[in-house]
């Protein structure tokens, strides 16, 4: 399994958690916009599973039965996107559901645009999290998340990935 590049101590660190069997009910993944938090998030969630290729592929394409992605819609011909209480009511009400594995996942791309009244909603969930769900939470301004929230989640801050990094990855593809 390959996490994207980038904070490798912080990446060998989560996946010694995972092999541990030390995984939490909720993450918050920070970093700058060009941080491939969901990517990070899918990585981690096969990471879990200890998926095979074809397993990989379905969780990359979001086709995985027990995963959830919640995103920020624009609505009522508005420009902004937010995440509304409705569509985390949605996700509470798919969460109840048994997983067909052993559990759900839920991804929150974008949580610092939740609504408050989404927020509160969300919180509720966490304060009697499902034994079968892990939630990862993906922001780019955890500031605009309520305290309660992130004082119940597993918070890992990504730096944006170095020049270095990316050129020593380039030239170990080019290699190949």
């Amino acid at each position: 399994m390959s996490f994207r590049i980038g904070d490798e101590k912080l990446i060998s660190r989560i996946k010694k958690s995972v092999s541990n069997g030390n995984i939490s009910h909720a993450y918050i993944i920070e970093g700058d916009t060009l941080v491939d938090k969901v990517g990070f998030a899918k990585d981690f969630i096969k990471e879990i599973l200890n998926a095979d290729d074809s397993i990989s592929d379905i969780v990359e394409h979001e086709n995985y039965e027990d995963l959830y992605v919640v995103r920020a819609e624009a609505s009522n011909g508005r420009s902004t996107k937010s995440i509304k209480d409705e569509d985390m009511e949605e996700l509470q009400s798919n969460l109840k559901m048994k997983p067909h594995g052993d559990r759900n996942f839920a991804i929150i791309e974008n949580a610092d645009s939740m609504t408050i009244r989404a927020q509160n909603r969300f919180l509720k969930t966490l304060e009697e999290p499902p034994a079968h769900v892990i939630f990862i939470l993906a922001t780019t301004e955890p500031h605009n998340i309520i305290p309660t929230i992130l004082s119940r989640c597993q918070r890992y801050d990504f730096t944006k990935v170095s020049d270095g990094d990316i050129e020593e990855r380039m030239m170990a593809v080019l290699e190949k």
